[in-house]
Order: C-alpha cells, then structure tokens, then sequence
C-alpha cells in the first residue's frame, strides 16, 4: 500500500475514534475496511495492525488513544497531550486533499478557491527558527506606507488568520512591543547564529482570544448586533467569534460578543452591512453609521 494509504488509515482511525466515543475494536475494524475499499484499497486490517496504527497514530499526531474498561471502548483523551483545534484542522486538511485526488489529479468537478495567501515557503525556515530561540533577519515590504525595510525579529509564533499567515514576536529594536508580520508581505528570510530568550509570560494560545483577526489594540467590551433572519443564519453557521451567543426569533438573529473592537473587526461588520443594526456600544453605532455615510458620499456620482 501506498504511503498515502497508510497516513489515510491512521486519519480514518484517528477521525472515528474522535467522533464515536468509546467505540468499541470491532466498530473501528469495520469501519476502516468498509471506507478504505471505498477508496479503491483491497486490505484486511487485523487486531494486530490496529493496535500498531494506533500506536503510531498517538506518536504522529501527540494525542493519546485511550481504552475505558467502563465504557468498553475507545477514545480521544484531550487535554493532557496534543492540540485538539490543531487535530481538527489537520483532519480537515486532509479530507480536503483527499477529495482533490492528490495521486489521481483534481476531479474536473471540484473547483477549489482560486485565491491564495503567499508567503507560505516561509512556514518551514521560521517554524525552525522558533523552535532554536534564533533570530531572523527579513526583508519585509509594508503595505503603508509602501516601503521595503529589513527587521530583525525574535519569532515567537505562528498564527493564521483569515488564509494569511502572520509571524507574531519581537522586533529587535523594540523588544518591548509585540508585532506581527504578514508572511506574504515578507520577500526572505534568514536565520541569525544569535539566539533570544523566549517570553514565556505570555500565553501565546490565548493572545488573539479576545479579538477578531490580527489586531489587539482595543479593550474588550460587550457588543450586540442585529440582522435579518436570513443572514443571521449564515452567521451562526459560521460565528464571528468564539464569544458569539445568539438569539432568534421569526424575523431577526441578535449576535451577542465580548470582543475587542478593532479595525479588521469593524471590517467584518462592513461586509454584512446590507442587513447589520449595530445595537450597542452606542459609540461603535455612530462610528460605522460615519463610515456608511461617506461611502455614500463617494459613491453618489
């Protein structure tokens, strides 16, 4: 078998385990069997090559597979090994690869989003310079103004963001000052031999939690927002923020946030404005009513 047929039965594994809790071996057994001939993979998996996929699977991906004797069965033990979301998004990943046929080509049938984040060659050398504690040197172009500037920077994290990728850490300049740098605006990098002390005072997991995208220059406040039941729905079907509590009647959804208003999050509300009602805070109403008011403006003749 292929090495996409192996790492495509350690997802299948891992995928039924974390989604039927406490199944039971002969559950797993004939489930892997019935989706992997599905795939065009003539196998029989035995108890044996279960338990060593299994074994494998806790090693490749951090997690711990755990077997309950009062359940009588098996399960995702979260928690104390492993990154959950990280797990999720990488099974999304590769469902998404596994539909687009990666050994056969991409069905003419499947039309993926044309647009992409560049910068994403970067991922691998700053990844590694994080882990030593070494500096980078990069070549950084700013948007605005539209200047090319070489930074020095002490990498701390990597965080994506609306399908951009961003370096998050210290400009050696301005130690004090958290920045964040978008890769596709970074045309090379380099690491340095010289090595940081990594600020392990901050919670890096919890830094953006607070606030929509990137920005973090705004306190966090109580935030309510109405829309049409229409598209109310296709925000509780994808919420704006982890924060989001939402409230519904026959003709309205009432969005409910504890988020920190910035500039990429007022940007998201412009792009539901055909049917927004900002309720509160009240100063949050006036500014967006200001920005409609001149788009109008410009938009008059």
């Amino acid at each position: 078998m292929s090495k996409q047929g192996y790492l495509q039965r350690y997802i299948l594994i891992l995928e039924y385990i974390k989604s039927h809790k406490f199944c039971s071996k002969n559950s797993i057994l004939n489930y892997i069997e019935e989706e992997m001939t599905k795939r065009g993979f003539d196998i029989g998996l035995s108890e044996r090559t279960l338990a060593r996929d299994m074994n494998e699977i806790e090693e490749l991906f951090n997690v711990s597979l755990e077997y309950s004797k009062n359940e009588k069965g098996y399960y995702l033990k979260e928690g104390e090994s492993g990154n959950p979301e990280l797990v999720s998004q990488f099974l999304d990943a590769f469902n998404i690869l596994n539909v687009m046929g990666s050994e056969t080509g991409k069905p003419g049938f499947i039309y993926p989003e044309s647009r992409r984040s560049r910068g994403t060659e970067h991922l691998f050398p700053i990844k590694q310079a994080i882990e030593k504690h070494q500096y980078i040197n990069i070549d950084y172009q700013k948007f605005y103004p539209e200047t090319l500037e070489r930074r020095t920077i002490a990498p701390h994290i990597l965080k994506e963001s609306r399908g951009r990728w961003y370096v998050i850490g210290y400009d050696k300049s301005k130690s004090n000052e958290v920045r964040s740098f978008g890769l596709d605006r970074i045309l090379s990098v380099s690491s340095q031999t010289e090595k940081f002390t990594p600020n392990q005072l901050i919670n890096w997991s919890d830094y953006h939690k607070d606030f929509f995208s990137m920005f973090t220059n705004a306190e966090p406040e109580r935030v309510l927002l109405k829309f049409d039941f229409r598209d109310g729905n296709y925000i509780e079907s994808m919420p704006i923020h982890h924060s989001q509590k939402v409230t519904k009647n026959k003709e309205n959804v009432t969005i409910e946030l504890f988020i920190g208003v910035t500039l990429d999050f007022m940007m998201e509300l412009m792009s539901r404005c055909w049917s927004l009602e900002v309720k509160e805070p009240v100063w949050l109403r006036q500014e967006m009513r200001k920005i409609f008011s001149e788009a109008v403006e410009r938009n008059s003749n």
